[in-house]
């Protein structure tokens, strides 16, 4: 019995009708020719997503790196120092200071581009800068203040004209020029009066 079975099953598997047999072939033949266009479309897609991945973290690298550079190139023009003596020898000029007077009694000294001298007066518990006076060969402002004030006016002090700029009769900055420097003295925490700051154009040098 099984081997008339088997005949039966090897007869029934021979007798398959040619046709079925080519749109068998055919339908192959068209799986294969699609495959390629599949694995084409696939690659697209890994290409672009690795493109969309990729570019922003380019950039963002790039905008980190010029920065970064930017700031290594620019850097701080100020150079702290721990003397006038050390000042003057970056810039080739001194600079006559006024006794430091409480509450503002400590002093950072400082050199801009070794042209310009700073000495700020601070308060030593909280840093708060009481005043500053700047030096700098020639006729140019050094203070470095834009400020807009409500009032400015000039005033003859030691045989030089100065100019004060504040507001009610109080004062936050004075300028003034001799003997080929410029100077400045403004007054960061506390405007200062008249008679304040032409005691320090008199004692400046």
């Amino acid at each position: 019995m099984k081997r008339q079975n088997a005949k039966k099953l090897l007869r029934a598997l021979t007798e398959i009708d040619d046709k079925y047999i080519e749109e068998a072939e055919g339908f192959r033949k068209a799986k294969i020719r699609k495959l390629p266009a599949v694995a084409q479309i696939t690659g697209l897609a890994a290409a672009c997503l690795v493109l969309l991945v990729g570019i922003p973290q380019y950039l963002s690298n790039q905008v980190r790196t010029e920065q970064s550079g930017a700031v290594m190139q620019t850097g701080n023009p100020w150079q702290e120092v721990s003397s006038i003596e050390e000042a003057e020898a970056l810039t080739g000029f001194g600079l006559v200071l006024p006794a430091p007077k409480a509450p503002y009694t400590a002093e950072v000294i400082r050199v801009l581009n070794r042209e310009v001298i700073s000495v700020a007066y601070m308060r030593e518990e909280d840093g708060e800068i009481g005043y500053e006076l700047r030096k700098e060969k020639g006729e140019t402002d050094p203070s470095g203040d834009v400020n807009e004030y409500a009032e400015t006016t000039e005033k003859r002090v030691d045989g030089i004209n100065v100019t004060l700029r504040g507001e009610n009769g109080r004062w936050f900055l004075a300028t003034w020029t001799r003997d080929g420097y410029s100077y400045s003295a403004e007054a960061q925490a506390n405007p200062m009066t008249e008679e304040e700051l032409s005691e320090l154009v008199k004692t400046v040098r």
